[in-house]
């Protein structure tokens, strides 16, 4: 469900309301199913037709393939899935991986691996 629950988190975001339809799917992460999002669209006070077209229309579909295709080139093959990384100082724009952290793990794993 993982492709169609971030499709509507940019649907959601559409109308300023991303990170918030975010934060109802991961608290309700174990249950929730992508085609039963009425009750979260009603709570955020989105235009429901607006999402609904939006979901339908698939406009994001192939942003959240290529996400998901590009991760798995990197060793990503489930959520969530991070890296930490540096700023090469010769280049700034440019950030190197130094870990990669695949899982749910607590917060003192990412705490430990940060280095300030």
């Amino acid at each position: 469900n993982a492709a169609k629950l971030s499709e509507a988190v940019l649907c959601a975001g559409d109308q300023n309301k991303g990170w918030e339809m975010h934060d109802r799917i991961f608290k309700a992460a174990k249950s929730l199913d992508p085609n039963k999002l009425s009750k979260d669209v009603k709570a955020l006070k989105l235009n429901a037709k607006e999402f609904d077209d939006c979901m339908k229309s698939a406009k994001y579909a192939a942003k959240i393939n290529a996400s998901i295709e590009e991760g798995g080139k990197l060793g990503i093959n489930g959520t969530p899935g991070f890296f930490l990384g540096k700023t090469d100082m010769k280049d700034p724009g440019k950030i190197m991986a130094i870990e990669k952290i695949v899982g749910a793990v607590p917060f003192a794993k990412f705490k430990e691996s940060v280095r300030i």
